[in-house]
């Protein structure tokens, strides 16, 4: 879709079918926000949004077996901030089912690459 698409058409859709998806499980557990807390929820938005849109524009310029192994960082990332900032373990299951899904995508991709370069090549 990055390819065929603005990536802000991109970005937007996925901001609406998130928002419209989840809402539903917000409404359930729903407390008041504070001013404070509303500033630091759109800010958070705003850094959120950049990210997707600059990813966005990554899959469209780039080839997926060059930015698809980039992407896995946000597992690393967020095992890592899980444990510095909210003292969460890291357990082995954790490390071995990141690690193989790592692994499986990045081969997919790097298949998907050389399928693509073959016939390119033939043509």
């Amino acid at each position: 879709m990055s390819t065929q698409g603005n990536a802000s058409v991109v970005v937007g859709m996925l901001s609406l079918f998130v928002t419209l998806g989840l809402a539903p499980f917000a409404w359930a557990v729903w407390v008041p926000v504070t001013a404070e807390q509303l500033f630091w929820l759109f800010l958070v938005a705003c850094f959120a949004t950049a990210g997707h849109y600059t990813m966005t524009l990554a899959f469209a310029a780039a080839p997926l077996a060059v930015t698809q192994p980039v992407t896995f960082l946000q597992l690393i990332w967020s095992v890592a901030l899980g444990a510095a900032f909210f003292n969460e373990a890291v357990d082995g299951w954790v490390v071995i089912g990141g690690g193989l899904i790592m692994a499986a995508v990045s081969f997919i991709a790097w298949r998907e690459h050389v399928a693509k370069k073959r016939a390119t090549a033939k043509a």
